[in-house]
């Protein structure tokens, strides 16, 4: 699982289906059960929070482009 938090927000790479990976987006200040996933109403959050994670996983070495 890979997931980031940033102030009010949340991302989740997460398997809803058998055949499709992607990011899902939650504002967590709104809804804290993280029933209603934001990714398609804020793109550029999840390009920008994404961004950090990427960011976060190469400083520390995780091993994440080859389960993409």
């Amino acid at each position: 699982s890979h997931a980031l938090r940033h102030c009010d927000w949340k991302i989740v790479w997460t398997k809803r289906s058998s055949k499709s990976f992607h990011w899902e987006l939650f504002n967590l200040k709104d809804d804290r059960c993280e029933t209603i996933d934001r990714s398609q109403d804020q793109t550029e959050l999840v390009l920008q929070m994404v961004a950090m994670w990427e960011t976060w996983a190469n400083r520390v070495g995780v091993d994440w482009k080859k389960q993409w």
